[in-house]
């Protein structure tokens, strides 16, 4: 049976406030993402009924798709490879912008060698 949209928003939701209406919204998004999981599990049964028909399984039709999780690389920290004299609890690894502190350092006439650890 086709949506009747118009009706529905002449009947009674211009008569609710504002907070209602968010209410109203908010429900329909829970009820519309619900309705999208249970489109997918629909569909996934459906293939999976289809495939296995034909003596096969869904791994064997999208293989690494069914079961693949991506790794996620994960940034190491680098090494400490020079340290502040005056503050022993800063270190800067050498990449990136160089800290406040080594640039101080530098315009004061030291050079990197000097804060090597």
């Amino acid at each position: 049976m086709p949506l009747n949209l118009e009706k529905l928003i002449s009947s009674d939701l211009p008569k609710l406030s504002y907070e209602d209406l968010i209410q109203v919204q908010d429900a329909l998004s829970a009820l519309i993402r619900q309705q999208r999981e249970n489109a997918k599990q629909d569909l996934l049964k459906e293939l999976e009924d289809k495939a296995s028909a034909l003596g096969l399984t869904l791994e064997e039709l999208l293989p690494g798709k069914a079961q693949a999780k991506r790794k996620v690389a994960t940034k190491s920290n680098p090494p400490a490879r020079y340290r502040n004299p005056n503050d022993p609890s800063n270190t800067w690894s050498g990449r990136g912008r160089k800290p406040k502190w080594v640039e101080e350092w530098l315009a004061g006439g030291g050079n990197l060698e000097g804060l090597k650890v």
